[in-house]
């Protein structure tokens, strides 16, 4: 197998095999890259018989970018070479801010509170490319991120609007609507110092009053 990648990014290769035959050898060398003395590895048939197993390469980068994985029997081998399934990951470095601790407390509590069924892995805001689903973030200084919108509407939301949204106090953008959300709006929410819009409607919550007579710059949604 091979291939080509931008040379400023390594990987980590992973290789599984289950054999299914014991009555005869199976022995093979695993070879990344061998003209340039990449990884090497020798797997047998006595330990991954009907056993799940790997082998996996540290963090690897080819000099010139290219890349080649051979599976070569040994001499003392009577079956070929096998393989089940090969991942290959390749590390992003990081290259943006990440996301200010404190943003990251408050949503990863509101994750945990609400059982958030997004991709929401790792940073929220880092890499870009990755951001989490329904969240948008802006570059506060240099070196931190600020989550300053959050879409969490049509997200099966159940209970009380949760005071970790207070926490997020960079927040423009709110949205809550159409969820099964009850009971109050934390006094402290609508008086966010940037918040603009904050949109809870579709849900069974008791304080609409204090939408429809806030005079503030919040837009209410309800």
């Amino acid at each position: 197998m091979n291939w080509q990648y931008d040379t400023k990014y390594s990987f980590m290769i992973f290789l599984h095999f289950t054999d299914f035959v014991h009555s005869q050898i199976r022995q093979f060398d695993i070879l990344i890259n061998e003209n340039e003395s990449g990884p090497k590895f020798t797997a047998y048939n006595d330990t991954c018989y009907l056993i799940p197993t790997h082998v996996h390469t540290e963090s690897y980068r080819a000099a010139g970018g290219k890349y080649n994985v051979t599976l070569a029997a040994t001499k003392a081998s009577v079956l070929p070479p096998m393989l089940n399934a090969l991942e290959i990951y390749v590390r992003v470095p990081y290259e943006s801010p990440t996301t200010l601790p404190q943003d990251l407390d408050a949503i990863m509590a509101i994750k945990t509170e609400y059982g958030v069924r997004k991709n929401w892995m790792g940073d929220p805001c880092f890499p870009i490319k990755y951001a989490w689903d329904g969240v948008k973030c802006s570059n506060a200084s240099g070196n931190t991120s600020r989550i300053t919108s959050l879409d969490l509407s049509n997200s099966s939301l159940h209970g009380t609007i949760s005071n970790d949204f207070t926490l997020l106090t960079a927040l423009e953008n709110l949205d809550l609507s159409y969820n099964k959300l009850s009971g109050s709006i934390p006094d402290s929410l609508p008086t966010l110092p940037s918040l603009r819009v904050l949109n809870v409607s579709g849900n069974q919550l008791s304080d609409e009053s204090l939408c429809k007579n806030y005079t503030g710059p919040l837009i209410f949604r309800f």
